[in-house]
């Protein structure tokens, strides 16, 4: 998959996520989001290790929108698909794009938790 498209869902589906996910407070922020890790699972993979997940985690930062100062210590997000264990997990793994759909999903998520505690 291009590395533009992976980058679009990602961030497309955080920024959904967390656009006015919170009411609360006067403060323009910017959240950084630095992914270092993605696997997107694939069936033959599955099938040889016996159980497979894509995922995809990164360190995130909230800055002050004005001045770029962090507001608080950076932390990581992951998100993940369901482990698919033996043959027949594999068999259940879906085309790169989905599982990307997926795991986009679940980060932004856990994004929006990790950030809001919603």
């Amino acid at each position: 998959m291009p590395i533009e498209q992976i980058i679009s869902t990602l961030k497309t589906k955080s920024q959904s996520a967390l656009v006015g996910a919170s009411r609360n407070g006067d403060v323009p922020v910017v959240v950084n989001v630095d992914i270092d890790s993605l696997y997107i699972a694939n069936p033959g993979a599955g099938a040889l290790l016996g159980s497979t997940a894509s995922s995809v985690a990164g360190a995130v930062t909230i800055v002050d929108a004005v001045s770029g100062e962090p507001l608080g210590d950076q932390f990581r997000v992951l998100g993940v698909t369901e482990a698919r264990p033996t043959v027949f997990g594999a068999a259940a793994i879906k085309p790169p794009q989905q599982e990307l759909a997926i795991i986009s999903d679940d980060f932004a998520k856990r994004l929006k938790i990790a950030i809001f505690g919603e």
